[in-house]
């Protein structure tokens, strides 16, 4: 039986580190891909979406679908304002529905929606808006704290100002939670 030489011994090994070097550049490289790319871990900033999500919890959120997603009703998304910086509130409305909000009720195109899931406290009354084309309009679960879609500085939030959306809560590791 053929023994490897010493030589051939450390040619082997230095070719062994080499390989697994690249390996973990290439698993390096593709995590980065993924999590500046596709996902981004944001920290909520003030109470403005509790109880669903509160102040300092750490999120994933899915920046990749923005571009095969419509947005729909009842998802969270973060975006940014002038006035504000960056906001997570919850989608509301989509475009060309009638939105207004009489006896602390939200009502979409004349229909109550039922928030009993997501928002306990009731919003001061707001008068019928129809959301133009190509913006949503959203609110945050905590009405009273929030600065939202009846806020004349925040409006209807257009498409292309969506930054992302809610994804994943996680941290604290006992309110993980995936949202959907």
């Amino acid at each position: 039986m053929l023994k490897r030489s010493e030589y051939k011994k450390a040619e082997y090994a230095k070719n062994s580190f080499y390989s697994w070097l690249f390996i973990l550049a290439q698993a390096f490289l593709a995590l980065a891909v993924v999590f500046f790319f596709a996902f981004w871990p944001v920290r909520v900033r003030g109470n403005s979406m509790t109880p669903t999500l509160i102040a300092d919890e750490v999120l994933l959120i899915d920046r990749f679908t923005l571009y095969l997603w419509s947005p729909k009703r009842g998802d969270m998304v973060i975006f940014r304002t002038p006035e504000f910086g960056e906001l997570i509130k919850r989608i509301i409305a989509l475009p060309g529905e009638t939105v207004a909000i009489s006896n602390g009720r939200v009502y979409v195109n004349g229909q109550m929606l039922d928030e009993s899931a997501y928002s306990p406290t009731a919003a001061e009354d707001f008068l019928p808006l129809e959301v133009p084309e190509g913006t949503v309009f959203v609110l945050g679960d905590s009405r009273s704290l929030s600065q939202d879609s009846r806020d004349k500085r925040v409006g209807c939030i257009p498409f292309s100002a969506l930054d992302g959306r809610v994804r994943l809560r996680v941290a604290p590791l006992e309110r993980i939670a995936l949202f959907l």
